[in-house]
């Protein structure tokens, strides 16, 4: 939705809207005085020639890990008329092909802090189940397992069993993807509202 928020006018959407507005309107929603319908329709020929683009953010992809290791990608979604939460996470190796994946609901926890510490904690446990030694935990809120003083909150005790959870393995990074790099694990997050307990 942001890239659609943030591309350049159309010409024929500014006609749309000047032709949609009295002739002594202002072209604004905050009705300022000075520049009406007309006046900007007057202006607008030598304005469009000369407009700026928006910048436009990048889409970040997903990247596969380095050799011999497996990226566990991560992510919980809130469906609060159920009071349930889904946690999602899909499983790959350095070609990109899924090794496994996991969708599972449930309770809504207090905060979503304490989901994604909670979803955090479960990524790592289905990558130990599945027998991997070498591992990428990626997600899109990686902040409260990077932060020490997170042990203190109301939810560090799962801050501190993710910690101890991934000094089981061989070794593992932690890694802060934006949502359209985790967004398998945030569709299987969103399905857990569909599944009996979880789905594998």
């Amino acid at each position: 939705m942001n890239s659609q928020l943030s591309q350049e006018f159309m010409e024929w959407e500014v006609q749309a809207a000047l032709k949609q507005m009295p002739p002594l309107k202002a072209p604004s929603p905050d009705g300022l005085a000075g520049v009406n319908a007309k006046k900007f329709c007057k202006f607008w020929s030598p304005m469009k020639s000369s407009q700026v683009s928006a910048p436009v953010r990048p889409r970040v992809r997903w990247s596969p890990p380095p050799d011999e290791f497996y990226k566990i990608n991560f992510d919980a979604a809130v469906f609060h008329e159920d009071n349930i939460a889904g946690i999602g996470m899909i499983v790959r190796d350095s070609s990109g092909l899924v090794m496994a994946s996991l969708s599972h609901n449930i309770p809504f926890q207090n905060s979503v802090e304490e989901l994604e510490s909670l979803a955090a904690c479960r990524a790592l446990e289905f990558a130990l189940e599945l027998g991997l030694d070498k591992a990428i935990l990626e997600g899109d809120s990686l902040t409260a397992l990077k932060d020490d003083s997170a042990s203190l909150a109301s939810f560090g005790l799962l801050v501190r069993d993710a910690q101890s959870l991934a000094g089981l393995f061989n070794c593992i990074c932690f890694l802060h993807v934006g949502r359209d790099g985790n967004s398998i694990a945030h569709n299987l997050a969103r399905h857990a509202r569909h599944v009996t307990s979880f789905s594998i």
